[in-house]
């Protein structure tokens, strides 16, 4: 099995291109699920988990043809470099929210000790 592409990886260039791709690659495999995962475990609902999860892929599937067009008209790294914060930040964006609306809650809600400590009534 290993013996074929034993000549390929011998090619200058080619173990880090595809071992790039191996890594690249994964993130996409994963969204859908990691999609599902997640909202199923926010709402309780797998309707709701998939219904997410298919316009997530409904959106790449629209997206991906046009950020290809302009990588081949304007180059990887100018649409690449912008693209991946702005993924990550959608990725994140919404759980950093929850988060952040629970630290407001869990700071709003406890009580000053040391104050109320010294103060003795």
């Amino acid at each position: 099995m290993v013996g074929p592409y034993r000549g390929l990886f011998g090619t200058p260039g080619v173990r880090g291109f595809v071992i790039a791709g191996f890594f690249g690659r994964m993130p996409v495999s994963m969204l859908g699920i990691g999609v599902v995962v997640l909202v199923k475990e926010l709402t309780g609902s797998y309707a709701t988990a998939g219904a997410v999860a298919a316009t997530v892929g409904v959106s790449y599937a629209v997206a991906a043809p046009l950020s290809g067009r302009l990588v081949d008209r304007f180059g990887q790294a100018r649409i690449v470099i912008p693209l991946t914060p702005a993924h990550g930040a959608t990725l994140t964006g919404p759980m950093l929210s929850a988060l952040l609306a629970v630290a407001i809650g869990v700071g709003g809600s406890a009580w000053p000790q040391p104050p109320v400590a010294r103060q003795q009534s």
